[in-house]
């Protein structure tokens, strides 16, 4: 389905109900949207300093993340305060898993937000 979008779009607009989630060049959404496994406890906020985080889950010995506007040079600088950088791997996802966890993160926010209403 998605997959047959990214051989014939150039541009890309998520909506979700009516809102505009993000909007992008097709490329430059799929550079920048990364998957990162960390062998290391990173901190939530750690992660946020470098990146936007849109996913995060963590044990003592590991830190999986889906990030946005990655670039190598965030990843290098978070590898130094961190000591991490043999223990980094990076993996790009697809137009469909990049919608899938952006409604997923929107949807977990107003979520949250219609709790204490």
């Amino acid at each position: 389905m998605l997959s047959d979008l990214e051989r014939i779009v150039d541009r890309i607009a998520f909506i979700d109900q009516g809102k505009l989630i993000l909007q992008s060049d097709l490329e430059n959404l799929k550079a920048g949207v990364r998957q990162l496994y960390i062998a290391a406890d990173v901190s939530k906020e750690e992660l946020e300093r470098h990146f936007k985080v849109v996913r995060y889950d963590h044990t003592p010995q590991e830190t999986k993340a889906i990030v946005l506007d990655f670039e190598d040079k965030c990843l290098n600088r978070l590898c130094q305060q961190n000591l991490c950088v043999q223990h980094v791997r990076t993996f790009t996802l697809n137009l469909e898993d990049i919608f899938v966890e952006l409604v997923n993160k929107y949807k977990s926010a107003f979520a949250k937000l219609t709790e204490n209403v």
